[in-house]
């Protein structure tokens, strides 16, 4: 795993997120997906993209015996969630 964050730290809500998206006019149905963006929290291991978590660039990431500062040709990313229903 690279970085686990939580939605709870976005900066606008997902009601704030659909009102700014729908208030001009842009269509919103059934089944549309939403990308919310990098979500990124407070401790260092909650950075929520490399760019974040190498410092621009400045420090290598251990990954699994190989080291990164970015995506390479050839990785693979594999994102995962979950909801709760309350």
């Amino acid at each position: 795993m690279v970085t686990k964050s939580n939605f709870n730290h976005l900066y606008w809500t997902l009601t704030q997120q659909i009102a700014h998206h729908t208030i001009n006019g842009c269509n919103l149905r059934p089944g549309d997906l939403l990308g919310t963006g990098t979500i990124s929290g407070p401790e260092p291991e909650s950075l929520g993209c490399l760019l974040e978590l190498s410092w621009n660039g400045q420090k290598s990431l251990s990954l699994k015996g190989a080291t990164r500062k970015f995506l390479e040709d050839g990785d693979k990313v594999i994102i995962t969630g979950f909801c709760k229903v309350l």
